[in-house]
């Protein structure tokens, strides 16, 4: 029952942001279509095609390069396979399988504990929170718009505590540890998570070249995403200076981190708001509709090779999401 609520309560917010969308702009939904219809610019939606997959290349080889840690001997292929279907089960079927839940189900039959497999996918998603965080917070700081909430000095204090706490762990990983020991407050049980949780990722704190190759990837998977971004806007002559993109797009992917459905309607929305900054709201919605259908693009793609290899293939991983779900 809990799951069922939680699945509604997501679709219900994902439902209203989109139906809030459509009531406050239905006098630009024609003008917009017909945007979409006349101006769009194929060679620039392409070029933010190419870069939106060199974005998930980059995804895939941060994975690749954690799974070695782990010993978990697998191509690159199967690791942007693996990165395809999560996009897929995430944006088609979110309230039964969610996109980390296919990639567990799939790493568990390669991996040699349900523990690895968990750190493995903790440790990937952590690598790309900190990078989507940290340049939210940069260009906060750097770039002071009149329509930014974040005060420079508040992003910059942000910034040093991150980095700080980032060269401390860097340097000294038993200070985590540490800092989970002097948490009395907590319950007993709730410290032995938290250290259990530790001792599963331990092993990746203390490899620090594996470190560094995961916050390089992770920085290049959204500097390429970024850059897809400002592509669909020159595919729509949108007047936005490539480096406001720096502050937006991360700003977008945070909240769409929000309770939705894999963030659908809270993340038109938040786009939406962005955008208006420069442009009028015919050619806003416009452009982010444009981004939405090359996400969907993607995770069409991801179905249909999920279809050719996972059911009509040789790999079993239909049945076995099947028999775990």
């Amino acid at each position: 029952m809990k799951i069922k609520w939680g699945t509604f309560s997501r679709a219900l917010v994902s439902i209203t942001a989109l139906a809030l969308i459509v009531w406050f702009l239905r006098d630009k939904l024609s003008e917009a279509f017909l945007i979409l219809q006349n101006e769009v610019n194929y060679f620039w939606f392409v070029l933010a095609a190419l870069a939106f997959f060199l974005s998930l290349a980059a995804t895939a080889g941060r994975m690749h390069g954690i799974l070695h840690a782990k010993h978990i001997e697998w191509s690159f292929g199967s690791t942007l396979y693996v990165t395809f279907m999560g996009i897929f089960f995430s944006l088609f079927l979110p309230s039964a399988i969610g996109g980390d839940i296919v990639k567990a189900v799939y790493l568990s039959k390669h991996a040699r504990s349900k523990a690895d497999v968990f750190s493995c996918l903790v440790i990937d998603r952590f690598s790309g929170f900190c990078i989507v965080l940290g340049l939210a917070f940069l260009s906060s700081a750097l770039l002071q718009e009149s329509w930014n909430p974040v005060p420079a000095w508040m992003s910059w204090m942000a910034i040093g505590v991150m980095f700080s706490f980032g060269t401390a762990i860097f340097i000294r990983p038993e200070i985590i540890p540490w800092i989970f020991s002097k948490m009395r407050f907590l319950p007993h049980r709730f410290q032995e998570k938290l250290n259990q949780f530790y001792d599963s990722l331990s092993g990746f704190f203390h490899n620090r070249p594996l470190l560094i190759q995961n916050l390089v990837f992770s920085l290049l998977a959204q500097c390429l995403f970024i850059l897809a971004y400002f592509f669909i806007g020159k595919s729509l002559d949108a007047p936005i200076p490539f480096v406001q993109f720096f502050m937006m797009v991360p700003m977008i992917t945070i909240i769409s981190m929000a309770p939705s459905i894999n963030g659908l309607g809270v993340r038109e929305a938040g786009a939406l708001f962005l955008f208006q900054m420069h442009m009028p709201a015919e050619r806003a919605l416009a452009m982010t509709v444009l981004i939405g259908v090359l996400v969907y693009a993607f995770g069409f793609l991801g179905g249909f090779w999920y279809l050719v290899r996972g059911v009509w293939g040789k790999d079993g991983l239909h049945g076995s999401i099947k028999q775990d779900s």
